[in-house]
């Protein structure tokens, strides 16, 4: 492995056993990944777990949570560089936004209805505040399965 790509998920790294080709899993990376992309053009392509969002949306969606006071985790899978194009990929399954317990509701309310057209958006209390699960949609309203 690259020793940029120790250093996003240095501490994060968890192991993986199924039956797809990963090689490993993360989770506590949050805006890490859309940095080193930035950083390793052309060796590090980032997209949801279904390959059916861009980078830019999944930035975008870290970043309103980020701006409204969360800090930001992902849970995400990591492939390797098998193939000859030395490119590592990243699939986000889901990003967290972890708010401090005074966050208002209408702050919460305004991230579910900005995100909630792209992603499916949970608010669930938890011991340090509260977390907003933000998963990609497979479908997104309006639009055909």
């Amino acid at each position: 492995m690259p020793s940029w790509l120790v250093d996003v998920v240095d501490g994060h790294m968890d192991g993986y056993v199924g039956p797809d080709p990963v090689l490993f899993r993360t989770a506590g990376v949050g805006l890490g990944w859309f940095i080193a992309a930035d950083d390793n053009p052309g060796h590090l392509e980032v997209t949801d777990a279904h390959q059916y969002l861009s980078i830019d949306v999944l930035r975008s969606a870290a970043e309103s949570l980020t701006d409204a006071g969360a800090t930001v985790d992902a849970d995400a899978y990591v492939w390797g560089d098998g193939d000859a194009d030395g490119v590592f990929r990243v699939r986000v399954h889901r990003l967290f936004g972890v708010f401090p317990e005074a966050t208002s509701a209408v702050t919460l309310a305004e991230l579910r209805d900005e995100l909630g057209t792209v992603f499916h958006v949970s608010i669930v209390p938890s011991r340090v505040g509260v977390t907003v699960q933000v998963a990609p949609r497979l479908v997104h309203p309006g639009k055909a399965a």
